[in-house]
């Protein structure tokens, strides 16, 4: 079923045609935006929408979804304005003042980031020991600002030092 002969009309080719040309000119996949979405707006893209997108069937869209992610798509920076080549979309750098102070923090409070990862909550899933230990490497330059600030609040409301061992 193509858009013009779509269950409820919504989106129209023409609206679709421009969220697939602000895609571009963000220089995201449907399956990166889905995916950024999903992870910092909570609004969960089912297959069908994602094929719907990208497929120009417009069968399993309603409007509120349509308008939602309209909305979110046009608040995001162009990709000249995002960054490097290989720049993600609205991450920070990870300068080396902050490595270092992330390091003293983790020194600071004795805790891993095994510990901190498996304390992270619902919505931080993405956040993984292998992501927190490149960020304190420097093999990983570039950070989700929630992920990061989670990491920083989560050490800095810890107690300094080890805990003495269970007697």
């Amino acid at each position: 079923m193509t858009l013009d002969q779509g269950n409820t009309g919504y989106p129209t080719a023409d609206q679709l045609e421009a969220f697939v040309a602000e895609l571009k000119v963000r220089r995201l996949s449907v399956t990166q935006f889905a995916n950024y979405v999903t992870s910092h707006h909570g609004v969960a893209l089912s297959p069908a929408n994602r094929d719907a997108l990208k497929r120009g069937n417009a069968c399993a869209l309603d409007r509120e979804l349509f308008d939602t992610l309209w909305d979110i798509l046009t608040s995001l920076p162009d990709a000249k304005r995002v960054g490097s080549k290989g720049s993600k979309l609205g991450h920070i750098t990870i300068t080396s003042t902050m490595r270092r102070e992330l390091n003293g923090l983790f020194e600071k409070t004795g805790i891993t980031p095994a510990l901190l990862v498996r304390r992270r909550p619902p919505e931080l899933q993405s956040l993984t020991v292998n992501k927190v230990s490149n960020w304190r490497t420097g093999r990983v330059v570039k950070a989700d600002p929630v992920e990061w600030r989670y990491v920083v609040d989560a050490l800095c409301g810890l107690r300094s030092g080890p805990r003495p061992p269970k007697t």
